[in-house]
């Protein structure tokens, strides 16, 4: 019998356990894509071009059929 109400609160902490973590993935996402104040997304979208390195200068690409064929 006592078995029974264990199995009863480990399936309860589950989905408490779930719960919990789908609210702090809301209140994540909410904090970068929807506070005005929030400057985490413009600093996550700066991407820059790379530098060229050595082996890049050297590098041929050709463009056949749209497969990009590097020599």
């Amino acid at each position: 019998m006592y078995f029974f109400y264990l199995s009863k609160i480990i399936r309860l902490f589950i989905y408490v356990k779930y719960l919990y973590g789908s609210y702090i993935a809301y209140s994540f996402l909410k904090w970068i894509l929807i506070d005005k104040k929030s400057k985490y997304l413009s600093c996550i979208s700066y991407i820059f071009k790379p530098y060229s390195q050595i082996e890049d200068k050297y590098a041929q690409t050709e463009i056949i059929d749209g497969f990009i064929i590097i020599k």
